[in-house]
C-alpha cells in the first residue's frame, strides 16, 4: 500500500510504501517552502505508533471509563504523553541529523532546515523542543500518579529528563558536526 500526495504542480509525490516510511525532505522543501515538514511527518508517523494503542484498546478503554473514570483519565494522560514524547524526542533527533549533516546537505544542494535557515536558528529551534519535552514531562508526572509509585521520580530522572536536559546542554555547546553527533 502507498500514500501518494500531490505537489501544487500535481506533480505526485510518495511518502509511505509497503509499510515503511521515506520522506524526500528535499522535495518537500523546494516544493512547499518548508524545510522541517519531512522531519515533522517522520517524527509524527514515530508517534503514531505508541498512539495506535489508542485504537487498538477502544472497547477495554470504554468499560474502564465506565467503571473507574479517574483510572481512566490518569491512563489516558500516560498514553498521549508517551505518544507526544515519541513524537518530540524523534523530532529533536531529526532536526539534530539535520544540523550534523549540514555540510554534506549543502554541498549536496539538499534544503534542510540547517541550509536553508542556518546552524544557529536550526541549533535553537532544537533547544526549545528539547525544553518543551523536559516541561511538558514534569507536567505529565504531575497530573498522573506516578508520585505514588515508589523511586519512580529517580528512575525518570536519570532515564528521560536528565538525557533530555543534556541534549539541550550538548545543543548549545555544539559547533560543528562532531559535536552535534555527541547530542544524536
Amino acid at each position: 500500500s502507498s500514500l501518494i500526495f500531490r505537489l501544487p504542480d500535481g506533480a505526485p509525490i510518495l511518502l509511505i510504501t509497503s509499510g515503511r516510511h521515506r520522506v524526500n525532505t528535499d522535495l518537500v522543501a523546494r516544493n512547499l517552502g518548508i524545510p522541517l515538514f519531512g522531519n515533522f511527518i517522520v517524527s509524527l508517523f514515530c508517534g503514531a505508533i505508541a498512539g495506535l494503542f489508542f485504537l487498538t484498546e477502544k472497547s477495554a478503554f470504554a468499560i474502564l471509563k465506565e467503571s473507574n473514570p479517574d483510572q481512566f483519565k490518569n491512563l489516558q494522560i500516560i498514553l498521549f504523553s508517551y505518544t507526544l514524547f515519541a513524537f518530540s524526542t524523534n523530532f529533536l533527533r531529526e532536526i539534530v541529523k539535520d544540523l550534523q549533516d549540514e555540510p554534506g546537505d549543502m554541498r549536496s544542494n539538499i534544503h534542510t532546515a540547517a541550509v536553508v535557515w542556518g546552524k544557529q536558528v536550526t541549533t535553537y529551534i532544537a533547544i526549545v523542543v528539547a525544553l518543551a519535552t523536559f516541561v511538558y514531562i514534569n507536567y505529565t508526572f504531575k497530573l498522573t500518579t506516578f508520585e505514588q509509585i515508589p523511586c519512580l521520580d529517580l528512575v525518570s530522572l536519570i532515564l528521560i529528563k536528565l538525557p533530555v536536559i543534556f541534549s539541550a546542554i550538548y545543543l548549545m555547546k555544539a559547533n560543528d558536526s562532531k559535536a552535534y553527533k555527541k547530542v544524536g
